[in-house]
């Protein structure tokens, strides 16, 4: 039986990805994994943009480290405007981020993208 445990012990850097488009039903439970993630007072302050290979080569010219080819990426994005808290929670927009980030992570190396 896999457990939690051994996919945040599996988790590791990606820099090399297979060339074959990601289904879309992983891309969905991929979301849903991020949007599952606790935000400051509940503030849920984020939005998550799909790029696929057609799009990231924009992202290869403006990234720095976003050289890679990638058959799909998640952007987050914090947005002052959609959160449901008061205004001062919009200060934690990084946590809110990086734990969404996490789930991302972990679910990629249980969906096997990883």
């Amino acid at each position: 039986m896999t457990t939690v445990m051994d996919y945040i012990f599996k988790r590791r850097s990606i820099r090399r990805y297979q060339e074959k488009p990601v289904e879309k039903e992983k891309i969905d439970q991929l979301l849903q994994a991020g949007m599952a993630a606790p935000s400051a007072a509940n503030n849920r302050p984020l939005e998550f943009v799909i790029v696929t290979n057609d799009e990231s080569a924009k992202f290869h010219q403006v990234l720095r480290y976003g050289k890679f080819y990638v058959p799909a990426a998640i952007v987050e994005c914090a947005n002052p405007e959609i959160g449901s808290a008061r205004p001062s929670s919009f200060d934690y927009w990084v946590q809110d981020c990086s734990t969404a980030a996490q789930n991302i992570l972990l679910a990629a190396v249980g969906l096997g993208l990883a």
